[in-house]
C-alpha cells in the first residue's frame, strides 16, 4: 500500500472514531485517539535502540516513550491497558498525533556501535498523522528484570520442604543481577549461573543454567534445586520472602533476603 494511502486510512479512522470504543478496538482499526500524557512511567521493563538514525524506545507499565536524534524529548504514548510486549508479539500504541507499532522477535542482535549484545530484534513503525509520514526503524531490544530482585536470597523451602542451614557457607542461595539479566546460585556443592528473562506482571524464567562439575556427596539437594530453577515461571514477594512459582503460579521455592 502506498504511503499516502496508509496515512489517509489512519486519518479517516481517527476522524470516525467513537468515544465508547475500547482501546483494543482502536488498535485493531489503526486509529489515533489517545492524547499524550506526562512522563510518569517509572522504570521501563523493555528498551530498544537503533542507529541510522539514532532512536530508542522505553516501555513501562503505564506508558511508552519513543525518542530519536533531533527529538530527544521524545513522543509519549499512554499504555492505558497495561499491555505487555512479549516476544513474537506486535503491539500498537496511539496518542493524538502518532501511532507507534513495535514488533519484537527473539534473536541475537547488535546495535552496531558497541560490544553490547541484545536478545531480541525490534522492528518499529511510526505514523505521524500531522506530517503525513510513515517511518520504519530497525534495531535491538532487551527486557529488564525487577530491580527489587537484586539481592542474595537464601533458600528456605524447596517444593514445600524446609531446608535446614548447617552453616552459612553451605547454605543454598540465588543472587539476581537484573541490570545484566543474569543470576548466580550455589546448589550445595557446585556454583550455578544463567540468564534471567523477565518482564512486568512478575513473569520470570531462568535459562541457560550451567554449573561447575564438582563431585557431590550423596543425598544433597543440588539436582532438586537445579530442576526447580529450570521450572520457574513467575515470582512474588511476601515481606522479606521471595516466592518463586511455576508458570501456573504454584509456589515451588521460597527464599529469605540475606
Amino acid at each position: 500500500m502506498k504511503l499516502r494511502s496508509i496515512i489517509l486510512l489512519s486519518v479517516i479512522s481517527f476522524a470516525g472514531l467513537s468515544s465508547c470504543k475500547s482501546q483494543k478496538e482502536i488498535v485493531e482499526k489503526t486509529t489515533l485517539e489517545h492524547t499524550a500524557v506526562a512522563n510518569t512511567s517509572g522504570v521501563p521493563y523493555f528498551k530498544a535502540v537503533g542507529t541510522e538514525p539514532f532512536w530508542s524506545i522505553e516501555i513501562s507499565e503505564k506508558e511508552v516513550k519513543f525518542s530519536e536524534l533531533g527529538n530527544e524529548k521524545g513522543i509519549i504514548f499512554p499504555n492505558d491497558n497495561n499491555d505487555i510486549l512479549y516476544e513474537n508479539m506486535k503491539l500498537t500504541y496511539t496518542n493524538k498525533t502518532h501511532m507507534l507499532t513495535i514488533d519484537v522477535k527473539p534473536g541475537e542482535c547488535s546495535d552496531g556501535m558497541s560490544e553490547q549484545r541484545y536478545s531480541y530484534k525490534a522492528n518499529v513503525s511510526l505514523i505521524d498523522a500531522d506530517a503525513g509520514e510513515v517511518k520504519e526503524y530497525y534495531g535491538c531490544g532487551q527486557y529488564f528484570a525487577d530491580s527489587k530482585l537484586n539481592s542474595k536470597w537464601m533458600l528456605k523451602t524447596l517444593r514445600g520442604e524446609e531446608i535446614s542451614e548447617k552453616n552459612s557457607q553451605n547454605s543454598l542461595y540465588i543472587e539476581f543481577l537484573s541490570e545484566k539479566n543474569m543470576f548466580t546460585a550455589f546448589a550445595g556443592c557446585n556454583q550455578i549461573n544463567g540468564v534471567m528473562k523477565s518482564n512486568t506482571e512478575n513473569r520470570l524464567q531462568l535459562l541457560d543454567i550451567a554449573s561447575t562439575k564438582m563431585l557431590c556427596e550423596p543425598g544433597n539437594k543440588e539436582q532438586d534445586f537445579i530442576n526447580v530453577l529450570a521450572k520457574v515461571g513467575a515470582y512474588k514477594f511476601d515481606g522479606d520472602t521471595l516466592i518463586l512459582t511455576d508458570p501456573t503460579y504454584v509456589p515451588i521455592a521460597t527464599f529469605r533476603k540475606n
